[in-house]
């Protein structure tokens, strides 16, 4: 329909023309490319999914640390990690024998742990190296979802940072700091001028965009709120020519019956995995 082939290019500008976004009503927005020959672009083609056998996604801290996140990536020696105003990832290689000093060396100057995402767990010295594992999986678009309805969405931006941070807080939709919006768009729901939902993006790479940080506040859970957003993010990345995906944990059955819903389905199981110092190590 006409109105479809606006949405679809709306998207499509937005990704190309993060300006639009920042500076247009998206509902004015629409309505204009509704009134002009823009509507007129030929439709995105549908993504052939099928299996993801792209090895960036079992290590994809790793790949988001040499691509998107280069730019605030901390190096020391064997490891990555964003710094903790943005977020709390990284990785190592476990092959280097410098790997566990240089760990340790950033742990204890972040003052707080460092997260693994990954999908194999690691092998590390217990001598001064505490850190737990826990079961998530990785799951990735096969279907694609219906246009969302864009009432009321909007793009965030860095004003908007305290009070993600605070949204999360509640939600706790896994590591998020004030920082963490930089990471990639993040899209919000506002019910009476209070930010009520969002989601947004996390990492990204090789054509790979990982939606995260999907939280609505518990007062207003179960009015679609959260699907909407997902959806509207889902086509958001369809547009720029990326494919989504996202985690959660293994015992998070609720959160991944709705991702099904959406058209996500389990690619692999993965380690999230929290390394931090011993009390005799920082002694």
């Amino acid at each position: 329909s006409r109105d479809n082939s606006g949405r679809r290019a709306f998207y499509r500008l937005s990704v190309l023309c993060p300006f639009l976004l920042r500076d247009r009503d998206p509902k004015v927005f629409l309505r204009r490319l509704l009134r002009s020959q823009i509507c007129g672009v030929r439709p995105l083609k549908d993504i052939c999914f099928g299996q993801a056998s792209d090895v960036a996604l079992d290590l994809p801290v790793k790949a988001a640390c040499e691509s998107a996140w280069r730019e605030w990536v901390e190096v020391r020696g064997a490891v990555q990690a964003l710094p903790p105003r943005i977020g709390h990832f990284g990785w190592m290689r476990c092959d280097d024998p410098s790997a566990v000093a240089d760990l340790k060396h950033l742990v204890v100057n972040r003052g707080r742990p460092l997260l693994l995402l990954q999908k194999h767990t690691v092998t590390l010295p217990r001598n001064g190296i505490r850190f737990m594992s826990t079961p998530a999986v990785q799951m990735v678009m096969q279907t694609r979802p219906d246009v969302p309805d864009m009432d009321g969405i909007s793009t965030l931006q860095s004003h908007d940072a305290e009070e993600m941070l605070q949204l999360a807080k509640i939600c706790k939709p896994g590591p998020f700091e004030i920082g963490t919006h930089l990471l990639g768009t993040f899209l919000g729901l506002r019910e009476r001028g209070k930010l009520v939902a969002m989601a947004g993006q996390r990492s990204r790479f090789s054509g790979w965009v990982e939606i995260s940080g999907v939280c609505v506040h518990p007062d207003l859970r179960g009015g679609g709120r959260g699907s909407e957003l997902m959806r509207a993010m889902v086509h958001l990345i369809l547009a720029g020519g990326a494919k989504p995906f996202l985690h959660t944990y293994r015992e998070n059955h609720q959160a991944i019956s709705l991702y099904e819903r959406l058209g996500f389905t389990i690619r692999s199981d993965m380690q999230m995995i929290s390394i931090d110092v011993a009390d005799e190590a920082t002694s």
